[in-house]
This record gives structure tokens, C-alpha cells and sequence, in this order.
């Protein structure tokens, strides 16, 4: 009850954007959806307003008690807020249990960096794009919080489409998302169907480089318009 009435709050309080291109998308079937970032912009948009049952992806940090705080504060609180020692500390400490359950409550998928418990991740990943659900990833290797631009993409992600069609004999479809902050749009482009059959090196280059391609044009059509 207590995150169904935060959740409620927050859509009241963030204005709906705009949602573009969602006849693009086939939703019949388990997709992944890749998208900038933002910062903490384009996850809440596009949780909160893209109508679709989507699982993130997030930094293993926010789903354990013993890191999230310290990492609240790092990342959020003293760079984004502004807030300062002590007064800092205490807040970090008071969000972090929030902010853990909140990601249990959205089925979020923790991602281990560089760590072999990153399997986990796309174990976790799998299974719900066999039962027809959906995964949200944001790979800029970057936080950038720019209305346009991208920074690097990173492709170890790619992975759930060769895992998936090893598993299931099924090629999995990646749709590149656009958030416009100054026009606090959602655009979807055309999927990227993911092909099992070629070798995971070159599909992962092809597929990396396609989304980001399309992406970046999803970005400087949002500009002209």
C-alpha cells in the first residue's frame, strides 16, 4: 500500500509526457527497451508513463541495504541535491530502505558489474522475457544529463539475445527509446530483431550500433519538430 500510494503521489507530481511511436512496437511479445539515460529522468518517465510492464535493469547498489546508502549519497544526494556531511549521511540512511523496497516492488533486475554474479542478471532477465515480459536497460556507459546527446553505449547486454535464442531457439527484438527532457517526450523507434544464427561478435556490433544510430535519430528528430 505504502509504494502503491508513492507511486500515485509522484504521477501527480511529475507532468505526463508525451508518449510518440508506440505503434512501433509489437506488445503481444517480451521485448527489451533501451533508452538514455538522463539520470534519474528517463527511468521515472518511463516507468511511471509508458503504459508498458517493463523490468529495469538497476545498479546492484540500490537493491542491498548494506550499499544503497552510501550510494544514494555519492550519486544522488550530494550531487543532485546539494546536501552536504552529517545532514547528507542521515538522509541517505533514511531513503536507502525506501529505495530498496521500491525496487523490489518493480521486480528491478540487479546488475552485478564485474562480477560473475552478473549471470544472475541474465538468468533473471530470461525468464521473464519467456513469460512475455519485457526488460528496460539504460547502457550509456556515461550518466549524461544532456537533452540530446548519448555517451558511449556498452553491449555486454546484447547477451540476453544469444542466451535467450540458445534457451528458447527464439530471436528476441530490442527497440531503441528516445527521452526528451526539454520536450518531455517518450519516442519508440522501430525494433532491432536480434539474430541468434550469426556469430555473437558481429550480431552484437550490428545490434549496438543500430541502436544507438537509431536513438540518435529519434534525438535530432525530437530536435527539429
Amino acid at each position: 500500500m505504502f509504494y502503491n500510494f508513492l507511486i500515485w503521489v509522484v504521477m501527480h507530481i511529475v507532468r505526463k509526457p508525451k508518449i510518440i511511436g508506440i505503434e512501433n512496437l509489437d506488445r503481444r511479445r517480451g521485448a527489451v527497451y533501451v533508452s538514455n539515460h538522463l539520470g534519474y529522468y528517463a527511468p521515472i518517465k518511463i516507468m511511471l508513463f509508458s503504459g508498458l510492464d517493463l523490468y529495469p535493469w538497476v545498479i546492484e547498489e540500490v537493491t542491498d541495504n548494506r550499499l544503497c546508502a552510501d550510494y544514494l549519497r555519492q550519486d544522488f544526494i550530494e550531487p543532485t541535491l546539494k546536501i552536504k556531511g552529517i545532514l547528507a549521511r542521515m538522509l541517505s540512511l533514511i531513503l536507502a530502505p525506501i529505495c530498496v523496497g521500491l525496487m523490489k516492488y518493480v521486480s528491478a533486475i540487479a546488475v552485478y558489474h564485474g562480477n560473475i554474479k552478473i549471470r544472475e542478471t541474465f538468468r533473471e532477465s530470461i525468464k521473464y522475457l519467456s513469460k512475455g515480459k519485457s526488460v528496460l536497460i539504460f547502457p550509456e556507459e556515461a550518466n549524461i544529463n544532456d537533452k540530446y546527446n548519448l555517451g558511449n553505449f556498452q553491449s555486454g547486454f546484447l547477451k540476453i539475445g544469444s542466451d535467450y535464442y540458445k534457451d528458447y531457439g527464439d530471436n528476441i527484438t530490442f527497440y531503441p527509446v528516445f527521452v526528451n527532457k526539454g520536450k518531455n517526450e517518450i519516442t519508440f523507434g522501430e525494433g532491432i530483431l536480434f539474430d541468434g544464427e550469426k556469430t555473437f561478435k558481429l550480431e552484437r556490433e550490428r545490434v549496438i550500433r543500430l541502436l544507438k544510430d537509431k536513438i540518435l535519430m529519434l534525438s535530432r528528430s525530437n530536435t527539429l519538430n
